[in-house]
């Protein structure tokens, strides 16, 4: 039952950090479609996975895209050395 409510409560804390996730996501890769395509993919993880007790929801969020980024870095990177 506590997942199902999580599950509920997640789209609402999404959209309450929407602009502050597309922020962070643009500081990051400084390219707009990069940084949108960053932040729905951070939203979607977040979405899959949200912890049923955030206490601090911006901090996760925060740290799903941060992670998220990585991915991107580590995959750019590798098509690069290609």
């Amino acid at each position: 039952m506590k997942n199902d409510t999580a599950l509920r409560l997640a789209p609402d804390v999404l959209l309450e950090h929407r602009a502050w996730m597309g922020a962070l996501a643009r500081s990051r890769v400084r390219d707009d479609h990069t940084a949108e395509d960053l932040a729905q993919d951070s939203a979607v993880r977040a979405l899959e996975s949200m912890p049923a007790d955030t206490r601090s929801p911006r901090a996760w969020l925060g740290t799903v895209l941060r992670n998220r980024f990585r991915d991107h870095v580590r995959t750019r990177d590798r098509r690069a050395a290609r």
